[in-house]
């Protein structure tokens, strides 16, 4: 067990040993995790017919003033949980089916989540493991994951800095974001969209948010840049105000559905494939762009 661990994972660099005591920008210490189940909510050939074996961690490296999941984010809502005990929760979700380990939100915690996808390994664990992250992550932190995360979904939340530090208080999260999807795509290369069960890729999601579409566009337009169409994007138009939203009279609103498809009109217009969501934008449908 690690008796003390200075923490430089992501472009924070808080470089504080969390296991003193002390704590950084996404409050964490040891992993903390809010519950770990069968999800069947994410894309097509991630859910399958069987569901992704999800874990939710607690905390985060942001703090988006919108966030869905912000009891688990911003409180910390959770129990801690040892390595051991991590990979068996993997073994666990792999028994009931579960076409893959999704980690939800594991960026802070990725020394120990490594740790526990060897033990699971060297233990049976056969499935693709999964990482479900922000994106916001240093060089260093995704080369230590080569060999150890085969499926990377990646946010790309803003692409304007002063967007950015608007809606999460981390002017940076672009640049930083730009980098860590680069160097994912070379780790793993492109999923293939039109797999029934991906188990090796990269796929990159973004949430469209109201009155600022300037921005999807944005973010549509430098994925077709960097990769073309290789990529496959998730389209999603699930937002509804939630945390400090509701306090912000711009974001105090659902998006509306012709702000939802100009984005997807724009994502055929350059003739992507991926996934999006039905017109009540229902997390548990996502459909196919092309």
């Amino acid at each position: 067990m690690l008796e003390s661990f200075v923490c430089n994972l992501c472009p924070h660099r808080c470089n504080v040993d969390r296991l003193s005591g002390k704590r950084g920008y996404c409050r964490a210490a040891l992993p903390e995790i809010a519950s770990f189940c069968i999800h069947s909510g994410e894309e097509p050939p991630i859910s399958g017919k069987n569901g992704s074996g999800t874990l939710f961690f607690s905390h985060c490296t942001l703090s988006c003033k919108f966030c869905q999941n912000y009891p688990i984010s911003q409180y910390g809502v959770g129990k801690e949980v040892s390595i051991k005990g991590l990979g068996e929760m993997m073994f666990v979700l792999q028994k009931k089916g579960a076409h893959n380990i999704n980690l939800v939100t594991a960026d802070h915690y990725i020394p120990w989540v490594i740790e526990a996808v060897k033990y699971a390994k060297s233990n049976g664990l056969s499935i693709p493991i999964l990482l479900n992250t922000s994106s916001f992550l240093n060089i260093e932190t995704i080369n230590s994951l080569e060999g150890i995360v085969d499926i990377f979904l990646a946010d790309f939340k803003y692409f304007d800095e002063s967007t950015a530090a608007f809606l999460c208080g981390v002017s940076s999260y672009p640049h930083y974001a730009k980098q860590a999807i680069l160097r994912m795509y070379e780790l793993v290369g492109a999923a293939d969209a039109d797999d029934t069960i991906i188990t090796k890729g990269l796929i990159i999601r973004h949430l469209v948010m109201p009155g600022f579409l300037e921005q999807s566009y944005k973010i549509l337009g430098w994925i077709y840049e960097t990769f073309g169409v290789s990529v496959p994007v998730s389209i999603m138009g699930q937002y509804f105000p939630a945390y400090k939203a509701v306090e912000i009279s711009k974001i105090n609103r659902k998006l509306n559905h012709n702000e939802y498809l100009g984005v997807i009109q724009k994502a055929t217009e350059f003739g992507f494939s991926g996934w999006i969501q039905n017109e009540n934008c229902d997390i548990n449908d996502k459909r196919k762009i092309l």
